[in-house]
């Protein structure tokens, strides 16, 4: 079964609402594009040259009450690092 590629315009809108004060996007919204990116990318298994992975990254911490991570079922537990280009 072949996974749907993510959309890309919701996790765009999340690393600008980090970078950039933008509007923040729906929570559900964002992990389930964060999840299906997950899931397409271990089947399409990309090859990226050094050259694309260049740049200025930060690492943001992701992390919620337990009330939170219950209400939106997410799948980590304590806090995850998401990286924002």
């Amino acid at each position: 079964m072949t996974v749907a590629a993510p959309d890309e315009s919701i996790l765009l809108q999340a690393a600008q609402a980090v970078t950039q004060n933008a509007p923040k996007p729906l929570v559900g919204k964002v992990v389930e594009a964060l999840l299906q990116s997950e899931k397409h990318s271990r089947q399409a298994k990309p090859k990226y040259q050094p050259e694309q992975l260049q740049g200025t990254w930060r690492l943001c911490l992701i992390t919620g009450t337990q009330k939170a991570r219950d209400r939106w079922e997410l799948p980590w537990e304590r806090g995850a690092m998401s990286p924002v280009g």
